[in-house]
């Protein structure tokens, strides 16, 4: 168990987080961060993102791990200012084969480390699943897949799925509205900056954002055979989970440890849904002792 630290501001500017922009083969627009790492042979690192986030969410692990592993991050469809992916459909199947396009145009030929966070990190397991090849190690923050969201959340969700919600919603979305409802998914509100609240803000009301993330709520479901494929994850595996996750409480820590064979989980007290912002140094100390531990053994098929 690992407690959770004050939110601090960033030690100092990280030129891995100047945006970069790629075309991918069906003209989507991927926007992305590329932190190279100080050694030629360390591993490289493909973070992705929650729904309603951006890239921007990475920014105290590019400052803390940035040199010490080659760090990627990319604006996932319908998020931030990766832009014209109406051949990905919202939900995260459709956004694992995103990452797939994307890591292809990016060049990550060798397997890579794979880091998702929340809807991120169903995407992620997805992503494993459907080619486990690419992945060496696999890192989840309190994934989505086996449960609806809780919290704040859920009645944004229930908001959606009514007949009369996507007009409503769009009536009532504002600024503050938008803000107070990511603080209160943090233990502490104010690790949800009002720099970090403005940008995105902004990214969802872009383009086609609003539209992607109606969209992906609608289609959200939990299917009823997750817990048995997940059971075919064969990365090494760790579960990042803050003691007050109010979107997926801890208890589901257990069910996706459970569930994929040899699965590890880091505990952060103090600390809500998002470890990588309200526990930054506790929890990219986890990853990089994650990453450069000694290598461990891919589980074969069928065990």
């Amino acid at each position: 168990m690992v407690r959770g630290s004050t939110p601090i501001a960033a030690p100092r500017p990280n030129e891995g987080t100047a945006s970069r922009f790629l075309t991918l083969p069906d003209g989507a627009r991927a926007r992305y961060w590329d932190a190279p790492a100080h050694q030629p042979d360390a591993p490289t690192v493909l973070l992705l993102h929650g729904a309603n986030l951006a890239i921007e969410v990475w920014e105290p692990w590019f400052d803390r791990l940035a040199g010490r592993f080659r760090l990627v991050a990319v604006d996932l469809p319908g998020h931030g200012r990766t832009t014209n992916t109406t051949a990905y459909a919202s939900a995260a199947k459709g956004a694992a084969s995103f990452v797939d396009d994307f890591a292809t145009a990016l060049g990550l030929d060798r397997p890579f480390a794979l880091v998702g966070h929340s809807f991120g990190g169903e995407v992620a397991w997805r992503f494993s699943l459907k080619r486990p090849a690419r992945v060496s190690r696999l890192a989840l923050i309190a994934p989505a897949g086996l449960a609806e969201p809780g919290g704040a959340q859920r009645a944004l969700y229930r908001l959606v799925r009514a007949p009369w919600g996507p007009l409503a919603l769009r009536l009532l979305a504002t600024r503050d509205r938008f803000a107070k409802g990511l603080a209160s998914n943090a233990h502490d509100p104010r690790t949800i900056t009002p720099e970090l609240a403005d940008v995105l803000w902004r990214f969802s009301r872009a383009g086609a954002n609003p539209n992607a993330a109606i969209a992906r709520i609608r289609a959200l479901s939990v299917e009823s055979d997750t817990t048995v494929r997940l059971g075919d994850v064969r990365a090494p595996t760790l579960l990042f989970w803050g003691r007050q996750d109010a979107v997926f409480p801890p208890a589901l820590a257990d069910c996706f440890a459970a569930a994929i064979p040899g699965a590890r989980v880091v505990f952060f007290d103090a600390c809500g849904h998002f470890p990588m912002l309200e526990a930054a140094e506790a929890s990219a100390d986890q990853l990089a002792a994650f990453l450069e531990a000694a290598p461990e053994r891919t589980i074969p098929a069928g065990t």
